[in-house]
């Protein structure tokens, strides 16, 4: 692996957003990450493409009693598009023979000008046979104490965001090979469920993983990778429509401005 802990960037984009593939590779190029890593651009799977008929074709089933516990709703067409894209991602890592780890971002991440300096101290201080999944940006669910793994990087509670994160060959055939696709949820809800920390008010999806080993995950305290600061407001998951039970609808939230 050398001297960082991955060798390639898989970037999720949306064809039909360009302005942010072009932010996302401005950043890349400034920082010269596309001379360190190879950097894939992978064409998300969008929401607006998404009805029953587009699931059953590619044999998809939603999990039918998810209901997101925070936001009183189903799961929304974007959402939907973004766990397939990461879902496709992780098969990416699995299959190709030339990744061996990747770091998944997507597309309104922002890296820091220190960036290449986090990734050496990572790669010098972390026994790579110690994890599967590391988070470099999440959003932490709850106030519990965090096992210390050494400076700066913990064994990660209940934790939100698929922003930034790396998957090696390992962690990468974990999420792809349980029953996820005929059970889907949010992919920031699976993949702590996957580490063995996931949102306790959902347990009555979890039996419907099947047989699983967890994976084994670190992540920074700090957050090394940040979202853009429009990134919520130009977010494509939560202004999409809903699915719950077997039906789209729009349940208008998320889709007004409050001036």
């Amino acid at each position: 692996m050398g001297q960082y802990p991955f060798d390639t960037i898989i970037i999720i984009n949306l064809k039909r957003r360009k302005d942010k593939l072009d932010r996302i590779l401005s950043r890349i190029d400034t920082l010269g990450l596309n001379k360190v890593f190879n950097v894939v651009i992978f064409d998300a799977v969008d929401g607006r493409d998404i009805n029953q008929e587009w699931l059953d074709k590619e044999g998809v089933v939603i999990q039918p009693n998810y209901f997101d516990p925070f936001r009183h709703r189903g799961i929304t067409t974007g959402e939907i598009g973004c766990a397939l894209s990461h879902y496709k991602s992780w098969e990416m890592i699995y299959n190709n023979k030339d990744i061996e780890s990747a770091l998944i971002v997507e597309d309104d991440a922002v890296f820091p000008d220190e960036f290449l300096d986090d990734l050496k101290f990572i790669q010098e201080n972390v026994d790579p046979m110690d994890w599967e999944l590391f988070y470099l940006s999440r959003k932490k669910i709850r106030d519990e104490k965090e096992e210390e793994y050494c400076e700066g990087i913990v064994r990660p509670t209940f934790s939100y965001w698929c922003l930034a994160y790396i998957v090696n060959k390992s962690g990468a055939r974990k999420l792809i090979q349980t029953n996820y696709l005929k059970n889907l949820i949010p992919s920031d809800e699976y993949v702590p469920f996957m580490i063995g920390k996931g949102n306790t008010t959902l347990n009555r999806v979890w039996k419907d993983y099947g047989d699983y080993s967890k994976l084994l995950s670190l992540a920074t305290i700090r957050r090394i990778i940040n979202p853009e600061n429009i990134a919520f407001d130009n977010s494509e998951t939560e202004k999409s429509r809903v699915y719950f039970k077997n039906n789209f609808y729009d349940d208008g939230v998320d889709k007004f401005i409050v001036i």
